[in-house]
């Protein structure tokens, strides 16, 4: 029987992870340590909220990459992939899913028409993981209050 572990923080960093991520730019979350707890599937949650400046475009598309790496040398990775969350160019990294701005994206404070969310499952992310995302929604992201959750299952 599998068994499902508490919800768990994939950190993203307030000022250089996914915040005022420009469209067109890509940033990466915080490395998830899988090595004691060796996690085999792991469900993803994913929360992001458009800049309130504009309206997305229209069912315009957030990619959603997986990267793993060595954290012991830090020279085996996924895109050159770093510990921390920051700035990266995806080329080889794995592609998980793609979020969608929806038909009517809004820019409302009070709405949820400028949020983007979704959950997704990994299968066998690997001793070190993180999560990548390129923004091509046509407006940036909000300043904050992004979330990046996972639940572990073991078998």
């Amino acid at each position: 029987m599998p068994s499902f572990a508490a919800l768990a923080d994939i950190h993203v960093e307030a000022d250089t992870g996914w915040d005022t991520l420009a469209d067109g730019a890509e940033g990466q979350t915080n490395v998830v340590d899988n090595t004691s707890l060796a996690y085999m599937t792991v469900i993803c949650f994913i929360f992001l909220k458009m800049n309130q400046s504009g309206a997305a475009v229209a069912n315009a598309a957030i990619n959603v990459y997986l990267f793993r790496h060595d954290q012991t040398s830090l020279t085996i990775s996924d895109d050159h992939t770093v510990d921390t969350d920051g700035s990266i160019t995806v080329k080889n990294s794995p592609p998980i899913v793609v979020l969608s701005t929806g038909s009517s994206p809004g820019i409302s404070n009070d709405t949820r028409a400028n949020e983007v969310e979704r959950s997704f499952i990994i299968n066998d992310p690997g001793p070190w993981w993180g999560l990548s995302i390129e923004n091509l929604s046509g407006q940036s992201l909000h300043s904050a209050n992004h979330l990046a959750k996972y639940i572990g299952i073991t078998y």
